[in-house]
């Protein structure tokens, strides 16, 4: 009787074991993907553009609230100790204090968000992608404008930290809203599959 229960508990162990793994590696792949659309930037001071927020919003919407915030955490530690992963190559716990502060924290804000509404069903056409997207677009300038402005003032924050943003904003909608309906179906069937997330 005692070989058959351990038996019996092995299998589950193992699988959890396994999971836990997939998440690890998912993370770590999420949050280099992070820090790669870093690197493609505009580069604007005291802001760059660039298409970190979109990777964020796209990882969320297709893995969720949980791995989404863990890639976030990932990217924004692995700054923190030195690597290179902020844009332009940028690195430091300085970053987490710097004018451009709000907008990396506001990553992990919107990941959850993103996430959240990913899992209630509203990226499953192109409305509720763009108005998904828009949330998570929005809570980047919600976070990352305020705390610009207590260095440089308001009216110079929303001249350079929102206005030269709006057009790339609306080129990332589009590209999310067309893109991530059919991805978020194919990609979620196999995170069921293989436990991703779980």
């Amino acid at each position: 009787m005692l070989y058959s229960t351990q038996a019996f508990k092995l299998p589950r162990v193992s699988s959890t074991y396994h999971t836990v793994i997939k998440n690890i590696i998912i993370t770590l792949l999420g949050s280099i993907a992070i820090a790669l659309s870093a690197q493609f930037t505009i580069p604007l001071e005291p802001v760059a553009i660039t298409l970190q927020n979109a990777s964020v919003i796209i990882l969320a919407m297709i893995f969720g609230p949980r791995l989404g915030v863990a890639m976030v955490a990932a990217y924004l530690i692995e700054g923190a100790v030195g690597l290179p992963v902020f844009s332009n190559g940028g690195h430091g716990l300085a970053k987490l204090f710097s004018p451009v502060a709000g907008y990396l924290i506001s990553f992990l804000l919107s990941a959850y968000v993103v996430g959240r509404l990913q899992e209630r069903g509203l990226c499953k056409n192109i409305s509720g992608s763009l108005l998904t997207a828009l949330a998570g677009i929005t809570i980047n300038f919600a976070l990352g404008v305020p705390v610009l402005a207590i260095f440089i003032g308001w009216h110079k924050a929303i001249a350079a930290g929102f206005y030269p943003f709006i057009m790339g904003e609306l080129y990332k909608l589009a590209f999310i809203a067309s893109f991530i309906p059919n991805a978020t179906k194919q990609i979620s069937r196999y995170r069921e599959n293989n436990n991703f997330g779980k």
